[in-house]
Order: structure tokens, then C-alpha cells, then sequence
């Protein structure tokens, strides 16, 4: 599918007479040069950079992108950059209680901000394959979007070896109301949300759009869950839109066979596809998709080879089939998690910049 996006051209792999040209030209280097020579003109060949407004030229092969990660041409980002003065970072909110644990987020707050605005928010979902992973795993996303004017939360959820599905996507849900209750005290408009995530992370923000109305997956609707509520509000609820999806590399169809194969998923729901494959088809964002879901951001890279490309290939074509306005970022060359690389996080924190100006408006707007 081409949806005229930038990144989203399918490249062609270069020919075997090129590759093989490129390996003979290597291994030349190898016997008739020095090794330090060899080492330069590989480190040349492999070395990827990031051009503003262009997606990084990735890799053929696995082993040439390990080969560039190895010899240090392929940097990656710092994971916990510190926190900047100018931005303010509250720490551990406890926005609800669960399974005798206190589900938790981050806010991230852009500098000048106060109660009174009323900021578009961004809310990120870590991966992990719903086993593992951490709210912070998202801090460079969140402090490059706060800089832009927009506040940002990071969440933690009830994790597989913890609570089954759908304890998952009813945190999530629970974090957002949390969110919507307290628009007026952070300065943020409930009308202007966005839910991003990556991987397992995907997958959930996936299910807040696209099932939104699912009452199953409502917090009310699990009994262990029990809301940290506004004082004041004396539990009165107050709507929320979100007004985009970014799903970056995130499984959309666990009844695939890969899917069903993959250990994590049979964890996450508790049962194997044999048995429950009513919720494994329930749990995929794929069939949940409808004309009034959210616009969409799309990731994915097509060396992933924990969750197949094939996968963001459907889900945005079932996306564009129903009208729904979505942005495909097909990345040649790259792997699962390839924001890791530095180039990688250049360009698509600069398209989540993008896409955030063109769905809820800039960062220090505010729609009273």
C-alpha cells in the first residue's frame, strides 16, 4: 500500500551483481590493504545519517546492520537522558490500584506551562510483549515532544505474569480517565488526546482507539481495579476524545499462525488459540477497525522479526479501505525497536512532531 507518505516507498533491494561487486571490492580491501583500511571503507559503506525530512536509508541484511551496530557507525540513543531544567517532570502519580499494586505514570510538563492552559496531551505505552518494560522506556519520545509545548504522560500497566487480558487495555483506559478527570488541574484539553506506543505498546493504544466503546475493556468493568478519583469530582466522570492513534511496530492480528506461535501471546491471554479464540480475536486491533476510528500513524520496519511487517501492511490497508486517515511509515531495512537507532529516532520523533501539529494542533495551543 502507498499512501504518497514520506518513508513510505517500498525500495527496491539493490541487485545480486551489486551486492556481489561490493563484497569482491571488500574482500579486495581485505587481502591487498591494510585492515584499518578495510575497516574505514566498511564503516563508510554501512554508516547511515540522518537527513531532516527524509527517512534513514536502512540495511539489505540483518548481518550488515549488526556489522554497522559493532563497528560503532550505527549509534544508538541514550535510553534515561536526564531531565532538562525547563521541563517539569512529576514522578510515580498513582492514577489507579490493582492486584495489590498501585499502577502508576510520568508527566511531563513543557516550560511556561500551568492549570490554566489547555494543552493537547500525549500519552505513551511502553512494549515489552506484556511481560516486561517500564514507563521511562519512553522518556526521549517525552521530552522531545514536551520541549515542543505539549504535555506528555508515560504509564505503567498490569504486566501478563500479573493480570491476563483485557487487565491491560483497562489500565490503559483507567490512566486516560485518570487524565480526563484531571484536564483542569494539569492544563490539558480531554477533546486533544493522542496514545502512542510501541510493540506490546502499540497493540494497546491500538485497542484505546479502535475499541473505544468496548465496555468490556472499560475500568469499571474489572472489579480489582479501583480509580485514584478527584476529591472534588466525588467520582463524577469526565469524557475524554483521542483524537489520534501512533502505533509504532505493533502486533494488530493475534490470530495469525506467527502470532499464535510467539510464547508472549498465549501468556497474555491465558489460554492457547485453541481454546479462546473468540478473545485472541477480540484482543486484535485488526478487527476492530471501523470507519470513526481515529486517525493513525503507522511504523513498522521490514527486517522485524519479532512482529512481521505483513502485519502494519493489513492494518493499514484495512485503515485506508474504511477511509480512515493514516500515515504508513514502512521503513526498508530496519528491525523491531529501530527508534533505538539513532538516525531512526531522528526522523519519526520529528513525523510524531508532525503528526501531532496536524491532528490536535501545536503544542502551546489552547481551544477553551
Amino acid at each position: 500500500m502507498n499512501t504518497n507518505e514520506p518513508g513510505d516507498t517500498i525500495r527496491k533491494r539493490p541487485s545480486r551483481l551489486r551486492r556481489f561487486a561490493v563484497a569482491v571490492v571488500l574482500l579486495m580491501f581485505a587481502l591487498t590493504s591494510s585492515a584499518g583500511v578495510a575497516i574505514v571503507f566498511a564503516r563508510n559503506y554501512l554508516r547511515r545519517d540522518y537527513v531532516p525530512g527524509h527517512a534513514p536509508r536502512g540495511y539489505d541484511r540483518r548481518e550488515e546492520l549488526y556489522a554497522a551496530y559493532f563497528l560503532g557507525v550505527l549509534r544508538l540513543i541514550e535510553r534515561q537522558p536526564g531531565i532538562p531544567p525547563e521541563i517539569r517532570y512529576e514522578q510515580g502519580v498513582t492514577y489507579a490500584r490493582a492486584s495489590g499494586q498501585e499502577l502508576k505514570l510520568d508527566l511531563y510538563f513543557p516550560q511556561g506551562h500551568t492549570s490554566q492552559d489547555h494543552r493537547p496531551l500525549l500519552v505513551l505505552i511502553h512494549g515489552g510483549g506484556w511481560k516486561s518494560g517500564q514507563r521511562e522506556d519512553y522518556r526521549p519520545y517525552a521530552l522531545k515532544v514536551a520541549k515542543a509545548g505539549y504535555v506528555v504522560a508515560s504509564l505503567s500497566y498490569r504486566l501478563s505474569g500479573v493480570a491476563k487480558f483485557p487487565a491491560q487495555i483497562r489500565d490503559v483506559n483507567a490512566a486516560l480517565q485518570f487524565l480526563g478527570d484531571r484536564s483542569g488541574e494539569y492544563g490539558i484539553d480531554p477533546e486533544r488526546f493522542v496514545v502512542m506506543g510501541g510493540s506490546a505498546g502499540g497493540h494497546l493504544a491500538m485497542l484505546a482507539g479502535y475499541a473505544r466503546d468496548e465496555a468490556e475493556y472499560r475500568p469499571e468493568a474489572d472489579a480489582e481495579l479501583k480509580l485514584n478519583l478527584p476529591d472534588s469530582k466525588d467520582g463524577e466522570r469526565k469524557p475524554y476524545v483521542i483524537a489520534a492513534v501512533f502505533d509504532f511496530y505493533g502486533p494488530s492480528d493475534l490470530t495469525t499462525p506467527f502470532a499464535r506461535s510467539q510464547p508472549v501471546v498465549p501468556e497474555l491471554i491465558g489460554e492457547p488459540y485453541e481454546e479462546k479464540q473468540a478473545i485472541y480475536r477480540s484482543a486484535s486491533p485488526m478487527f476492530r477497525i471501523s470507519s470513526d476510528a481515529p486517525p493513525s500513524l503507522v511504523v513498522h520496519g521490514t527486517l522485524d522479526d519479532i512482529v512481521p511487517v505483513e502485519q502494519s501492511d493489513k492494518l493499514a490497508e484495512g485503515l485506508h479501505w474504511v477511509r480512515v486517515p493514516v500515515r504508513y511509515e514502512r521503513l526498508f531495512g530496519w528491525p523491531h525497536t529501530m527508534d533505538l537507532a539513532e538516525p531512526v529516532f531522528g526522523y519519526l520523533s520529528d513525523v510524531v512532531l508532525e503528526e501531532l501539529r496536524k491532528h490536535v494542533g501545536e503544542g502551546n495551543s489552547s481551544r477553551h
